[in-house]
């Protein structure tokens, strides 16, 4: 099976990351033939490189990511001209299907939404689970509310990373 695991690329040096990278030599040597997307911008440069040092396929994107947008999750989220475009490279890429790495919930909200869109079968990890409110961020009850609204509608199945998050997801979509 190809599998395109696609990052958020919120930062390369993170768990999540590190998570990426080790399923994809996982699936790799189950026999499967992954993909490793990564972001263009040079804060993935490292983890580009140990992807390499593993001896996977990495493919780089122009994406730019929810921290790196003034207006984070809402902005991708209503950022419809980069979720065409992505959906567009994933429909046209080999992946039988798109695994979405998201750091955390507001993260990577464009990539859902493209990933749903492409037509091909998906599914998302979600690394923390809490809600921004629930984190103290600025403005968290906003937040939550377009993360959840764009979670639910992108129908993309998302999976935490234990019990425990996975029991918080669940409470929160």
């Amino acid at each position: 099976m190809k599998v395109a695991l696609v990052s958020s690329s919120s930062g390369s040096h993170g768990g999540g990351e590190f998570y990426l990278r080790e399923l994809a030599c996982g699936l790799q040597d189950a026999g499967h033939d992954p993909t490793v997307w990564l972001s263009k911008h040079g804060s993935m440069e490292a983890l580009s490189r140990s992807i390499l040092d593993r001896n996977l396929k990495l493919r780089q994107f122009d994406y730019l990511n929810t921290y790196q947008r003034k207006g984070r999750s809402l902005s991708a989220w209503l950022d419809r001209r980069t979720a065409a475009r992505l959906s567009a490279e994933f429909q046209q890429s080999e992946a039988d299907v798109i695994h979405i790495n998201q750091q955390c919930l507001e993260d990577g909200l464009d990539l859902l939404r493209a990933a749903a869109d492409s037509g091909k079968p998906a599914v998302s990890t979600i690394h923390v689970t809490r809600s921004a409110k629930n984190l103290g961020a600025r403005l968290g009850w906003l937040r939550d509310l377009i993360c959840r609204q764009a979670l639910r509608s992108a129908a993309v199945p998302l999976i935490g990373i234990s019990d425990v998050s996975a029991g918080d997801l669940a409470a929160f979509v």
